[in-house]
């Protein structure tokens, strides 16, 4: 497995009101109601990358996203992955939306 890396030097500066994490080396924005990922979960993230890193078109489902840290993970090191996300808070969903088109993700990942 490749190591993930995204540029980010080209990203606009953090939005007010937000810090930045670095997962699974993509820089997510985190707003303040939102969870900061925890690193037991980049243990799930590498897992998840490589059951779907060999597969034909997978579909990942992503629930309860917040900030949408591992599908944003596993739609960065999986090309051919399509991501579902969905969370419960206009707060989580708007963070993921915003992480999503940050990083250019949005012809894959759609976030609910």
């Amino acid at each position: 497995m490749q190591p993930m890396t995204k540029d980010t030097d080209n990203m606009p500066a953090t939005r007010p009101g937000m810090s930045r994490h670095s997962f699974l080396g993509i820089e997510l924005e985190i707003a303040g109601g939102v969870l900061i990922p925890r690193e037991e979960t980049e243990l799930l993230g590498r897992t998840a990358i490589g059951i779907v890193a060999n597969s034909t078109s997978p579909l990942v489902i992503d629930m309860c996203c917040g900030s949408g840290n591992l599908g944003l993970a596993i739609a960065s090191a999986v090309p051919s992955a399509k991501v579902m996300s969905a969370d419960l808070t206009d707060e989580t969903v708007n963070a993921a939306r915003h992480n999503t088109q940050r990083l250019g993700l949005s012809d894959r990942v759609e976030v609910y």
